[in-house]
């Protein structure tokens, strides 16, 4: 036991400089870390010491705990250095958060810092929640994955209608449901600083998501709203696409992943045939169907002044009708779209077009074909195809030219079955 712990003093030492040296380094904070360091018993962190006078400190990962969050709190409290300040995943807990937020609220130097994954829990999020009514400083704030679970609504909604510096905040995967919805409604309502917020991975349902559209309607400040992964299907999409009808801020929205189906997505288009202001919307992995994809992308075609420019639809079928409204959209509007395109052989396309235009087809290629032969040259098919609008790359001739057969003389017959054709139909033009 004494070889170790005599091992521990020499690491502890080698870590430190003297005390002599030290003094140089007061306002940094480097002795206030050294000094507290020794009262809570624990190794300094020596990337800490070393990174003291920069202005980006990362210290993911290195298991600070709860008292290694006190001694930085500690040498913080002195540091005069503009800051961004990453302490994800060092098992701080309840007792660190205390630390941490008691220097946060005389500290006017950081302006970012990432506190995720640090096992927090509810009493955790009050202490953070009090100092942003007293921080003048912070700008960004990550205390994502802390387990804060459903007690801390009123916490939150306090810490929103108090802050007016903070404008980027991260409370995903924290178990929040309807009950911290209906709490913190009030406080996006009245916030005014606030223009990024992730909500992602918890629990909001229907009801819980109507209740944080609501606080949506009258926010004037947010540009960058991540919802994804709660859940809330067609109910809560229904109440966000009225808050989007009012809303006037919103420039992206993420609801990916949340069950929402064709009655949804219906609810989403009409919204955007109101709504001028949405940039970026993402609705991957939602059950909404090639004609939800399409509802959508008639809305954005039909608004001619419509700011959409990225429709996210990944783990959405997308298929002929979309491709070809996606092609023309683009030549009129800066769009990107992504989906799962699913795009037809050339063939099918054709057979797509003449079981709705037979005759219009028939009657494009009576010019080539005065005797109703039904056979034309391939210059000649590739003529008409044009015509009409089906403009097939030669890479994409090569196989349905294949897929014809020419005859003996060249020619392809523009009325085969695979075409569209049954074998006893008659030609019109002929008749």
């Amino acid at each position: 036991m004494a070889e170790n712990l005599d091992k521990r003093n020499e690491e502890y030492e080698t870590d430190i400089d003297t005390k002599d040296h030290l003094d140089l380094y007061d306002a940094t904070g480097r002795s206030a870390y050294f000094e507290a360091c020794i009262r809570y018993s624990v190794i300094p962190i020596t990337h800490f010491l070393n990174k003291m006078t920069e202005e980006e400190m990362n210290l993911q990962y290195y298991g600070a705990g709860a008292k290694g969050a006190k001694a930085i709190s500690a040498a913080l409290l002195s540091n005069t250095v503009t800051l961004e300040l990453n302490l994800k995943e060092n098992h701080i807990g309840l007792e660190g958060s205390k630390s941490i937020s008691a220097m946060l609220k005389e500290n006017c130097y950081i302006l970012d810092i990432n506190l995720s994954a640090n096992f927090m829990g509810p009493e955790g999020c009050r202490y953070v929640s009090e100092m942003l009514h007293q921080n003048i400083s912070l700008k960004r704030l990550n205390i994502s994955k802390n387990n804060f679970g459903d007690s801390v609504g009123q916490y939150l909604c306090d810490a929103f209608k108090n802050n007016f510096k903070l404008t980027w905040l991260d409370l995903s995967s924290n178990g929040l449901s309807d009950k911290v919805a209906a709490a913190i409604s009030p406080g996006i309502d009245g916030n005014d600083a606030l223009e990024y917020l992730n909500l992602s991975w918890n629990q909001f349902r229907g009801k819980a998501m109507q209740n944080i559209a609501m606080g949506l309607r009258a926010n004037c400040a947010l540009k960058v709203l991540d919802i994804s992964w709660n859940g809330f299907s067609n109910e809560g999409a229904i109440g966000l696409a009225e808050a989007l009808k009012i809303n006037n801020t919103l420039i992206e929205l993420d609801i990916s992943n949340n069950r929402i189906s064709m009655n949804g997505c219906i609810a989403i288009a009409k919204s955007l045939d109101i709504n001028n202001t949405l940039e970026v919307l993402k609705m991957n992995f939602n059950p909404i169907t090639p004609n939800g994809a399409n509802t959508l992308l008639n809305s954005i075609s039909n608004k001619s002044d419509s700011a959409i420019k990225e429709i996210h639809l990944k783990g959405v079928l997308v298929q002929h009708e979309f491709i070809e409204k996606y092609e023309a959209l683009k030549r009129t509007k800066n769009i990107t779209v992504q989906a799962n395109f699913h795009v037809l052989p050339q063939i099918e396309i054709i057979r797509n077009y003449t079981e709705k235009n037979k005759e219009l087809w028939i009657r494009s290629f009576s010019e080539f074909d005065p005797t109703f032969s039904n056979m034309v040259t391939i210059a000649q098919f590739d003529q008409v195809l044009q015509k009409i609008g089906l403009n097939f790359s030669v890479e994409e001739r090569m196989p349905l030219l294949a897929k014809l057969k020419k005859n003996s003389q060249g020619k392809v017959n523009y009325m085969k079955p695979k075409l569209g054709f049954s074998k006893a139909y008659s030609n019109p033009v002929e008749n």
